[in-house]
């Protein structure tokens, strides 16, 4: 069972199928060489507490001894500074990040090398991450939605307006604050629109297989911003039926879906949504890119108008699983009547656990994008909406 989401996942798996957090045995823990709790980074950040763990690093709660305040310090893992290719990207990337000035952005202090090994220092963040509350409520209330989606709409679109794409969107990686605050996490894999400025190598597809693109999923190299606004709408379809749209026995099987496979009807999975909402997830979750809506704050002028069209009480607009108060079901509205009888007749939904959270909670890493090594041929060999510009290779989802 995986520590990070509780998901049952076949023995001897590498990863989580569901949340791409690395699966090891017991006993088989190794720690970071030359990077252990009480180590001081760069002489000035003291490792305190080890938060996470995924595919590309280490989180560390840490505090910065020059300027006496708290921190999160992620470190490359060991397995990545293998590769000089990889160890580049990671603090060119971090430095260009540290240029990302936005109040929906985590900010990014400082970057170094601890006995060979790269690291990246971040302010820490109050709050829980969007899974965490996802996994306690079950789902969010529309006003919850629409606020979280309305700033997350906004870091997006600053992201992309500075000529970036972040490519690892998903429920880990955005921090709700105690007062609703939503941040943007972990830019591990940013990389600049540009393709001269990238270091992403020819073949090489970067993501969370629950939340990759279509094109992601084929293999192609010449993407847009439109990958961020596929997983934004991944993580809508999240909030709105505590459900994921695709799951899958293995990493292969989620990129075959996500390459192949139309959206899931939402209506189906959630009766409770009204027909105007799952319209706008439909379009966002299009395969063709082209289909999609141009930015994310489009997607959520969309939104908004579509819970506009659909009768509101007050009193009864939180989906099964949300908290919210009780109301009886004479005054509940149309399109959430019944609602409960049929939250899980169409999907079983895994009970939620709810974590004992930390006073504090830091830009956590878990779960990174998944490691895995995929044969690229078996998913271009069913029928294609696009070219394949890669119709044979290897696919290591970082």
């Amino acid at each position: 069972m995986c520590a990070e989401c509780g998901q049952e996942n076949p023995a001897g798996g590498a990863f989580c199928g569901r949340c791409g957090k690395p699966q090891v045995a017991a006993g088989d823990e190794k720690p970071l060489q030359g990077v252990t709790l009480g180590s001081l980074l760069g002489k000035r950040y003291r490792l305190d507490a080890k938060l996470g763990e995924g595919g590309m690093g280490v989180v560390y709660a840490a505090h910065d001894v020059e300027l006496d305040r708290p921190v999160a310090v992620k470190v490359l893992a060991r397995s990545m500074t293998e590769s000089p290719d990889v160890v580049e990207r990671f603090e060119r990337e971090a430095r260009l990040t540290a240029k990302l000035e936005h109040p929906n952005v985590v900010p990014v202090y400082d970057v170094g090398r601890h006995d060979g090994r790269p690291f990246l220092v971040m302010k820490r963040l109050d709050g829980d991450t969007l899974a965490a509350r996802l996994r306690e409520k079950g789902g969010l209330t529309r006003d919850e939605t629409l606020q979280l989606f309305k700033q997350l709409a906004q870091g997006i679109d600053f992201i992309h307006e500075k000529g970036f794409i972040h490519r690892d969107i998903k429920a880990h990686n955005i921090m709700v604050g105690p007062q609703g605050q939503a941040t943007l996490l972990d830019f591990g894999i940013l990389r600049s629109q540009r393709g001269n400025d990238a270091l992403t190598r020819t073949g090489v597809v970067m993501g969370t297989p629950h939340y990759m693109a279509p094109e992601l999923a084929l293999g192609l190299t010449d993407v847009d911003h439109r990958v961020d606004l596929y997983a934004l709408a991944v993580v809508l379809f999240e909030c709105l039926t505590g459900t994921l749209p695709f799951e899958a026995d293995s990493e292969l099987g989620l990129i075959q879906l996500q390459a192949h496979a139309p959206p899931p009807d939402l209506i189906h999975r959630a009766p409770w949504i009204p027909p105007p909402v799952a319209e706008v997830v439909s379009r966002a979750m299009s395969k063709r890119p082209l289909d999609r809506y141009p930015s994310a704050a489009s997607l959520v002028q969309a939104l908004e108008q579509a819970f506009a069209q659909a009768p509101v009480d007050p009193q009864a607009h939180a989906i099964p699983g949300a908290q919210a108060p009780a109301v009886p079901a004479s005054t509940a509205p149309s399109w959430r009547a019944k609602a409960k009888d049929a939250v899980v007749a169409a999907r079983p939904v895994e009970p939620m656990v709810q974590a004992a959270a930390p006073a504090v909670t830091v830009a956590s890493p878990a779960p990174q994008p998944t490691q895995a090594t995929v044969d690229l041929a078996a998913v271009a060999v069913r029928r294609s909406r696009w070219p394949l510009a890669v119709v044979a290779g290897v696919v290591a989802v970082l």
